[in-house]
């Protein structure tokens, strides 16, 4: 695949992403009601999470079978089962529905088994990080931050505990992909419990060249490898 292909399928990304921000600033309360059904990743589905599914196949479906955390995997008609796109259509939808401005959406496209595009969006602000095999926007600061993010940090109070007592300082705001996608800007990116590949995987494509460990139960990035380490001991046992 050559460059005039990722900048095709990046604008495909940035078309669906705009149109479902231009929808949600008219967002209403029916759309952020239950539908009384489960996604397929496991969570009760509001109605914004169909409608920003139904946008992101309208634009994406074209370049790839499509792998959602809503309705499971969607079959394309135009390409073969090697391109396959990972898709959350709202990442950190709790906090859409209770007006907390974090969240936004998570694409990743997979080829032969590889990902080779990654596209996070930020629907409170409209910014965005991508990479490609030729191209990136990953921002990144040259502080060292003291704030790290514990994603799901009240399912594990032992951990948050020990966190605590070793003076890690950290936050839990509720959306895995914007998270991960920011890890360079933070101390640690740590995540507990039902981690899916629509979730994590545009994120950890962004994030390959830092420190990284995953077991069934954690996701753990960082830029530093001593604060790796140190919590990497924290949570080995849990």
């Amino acid at each position: 695949m050559n460059k005039l292909y990722f900048d095709t399928v990046l604008d495909a990304c940035k078309k669906a992403n705009k149109e479902l921000s231009k929808y949600i600033k008219n967002l209403t309360s029916h759309d952020i009601e239950f539908t009384g059904t489960k996604g397929a990743g496991g969570d009760n589905m509001m109605y914004i999470d169909k409608i920003a599914e139904d946008i992101f196949v309208k634009y994406l479906l074209e370049f790839a079978n499509i792998q959602s955390e809503e309705s499971g995997y969607i079959k394309s008609s135009s390409v073969s089962s090697e391109f396959l796109i990972y898709l959350d259509p709202i990442d950190g939808s709790d906090n859409l529905r209770a007006g907390l401005p974090y969240y936004g959406t998570s694409i990743s496209l997979v080829i032969k088994d590889k990902i080779q595009l990654a596209f996070i969006y930020n629907l409170t602000n409209n910014s965005y990080f991508y990479k490609t095999p030729f191209d990136n926007n990953i921002k990144k600061n040259n502080i060292d931050s003291n704030l790290g993010i514990f994603e799901r940090a009240y399912t594990c109070p032992e951990i948050v505990s020990k966190l605590c007592q070793n003076n890690f300082k950290f936050r839990s705001p509720g959306a895995v992909a914007l998270g991960i996608a920011n890890t360079y800007n933070y101390s640690f990116f740590l995540l507990h419990a039902n981690i899916r590949k629509e979730d994590i995987s545009a994120g950890l494509y962004i994030c390959e060249d830092l420190n990284i460990y995953k077991n069934n139960n954690f996701l753990l990035i960082c830029k530093n490898k001593t604060i790796f380490n140190a919590i990497k001991e924290i949570i080995k046992d849990i």
